[in-house]
């Protein structure tokens, strides 16, 4: 029997999982400020749930959690450090804050869906 594979919504980049709305005109001038509630990886099977206000990192192949519509690549952020723009995702060991904080996003997804796969596709 065929299977449809990744049976989930996945990011297509190592970022941070968002609602579009708590986003919605973010720029460098005036950023959207997020909790960072944790991580999410791939291959993880337990999922956290990203409310208003929230924020959760992710990183490639990982499933899209719950409350989330899309992803901002970690370079339109500051990577939760406060320092600016990042280049690339910190290790969690690596995190001055683990995975929890705030994280500091300077663009905006266009939609639903940026940077994120449908399941099945």
């Amino acid at each position: 029997m065929p299977v449809s594979l990744p049976p989930f919504d996945n990011s297509s980049m190592d970022g941070y999982a968002v609602r579009v709305t708590d986003v919605a005109g973010a720029s460098e001038e005036y950023p959207a400020v997020l909790t960072v509630i944790g991580d999410v990886a791939a291959g993880q099977a337990e999922s956290l749930h990203v409310g208003p206000g929230e924020t959760a990192r992710i990183m490639t192949g990982a499933p899209l959690p719950p409350g989330a519509e899309a992803v901002v690549p970690v370079e339109w952020t500051d990577g939760g450090l406060g320092e600016g723009p990042v280049t690339g995702m910190r290790a969690r060991s690596q995190s001055p804050r683990g995975p929890t904080g705030t994280c500091t996003c300077t663009a905006r997804p266009r939609h639903a869906r940026t940077y994120a796969r449908r399941a099945a596709t």
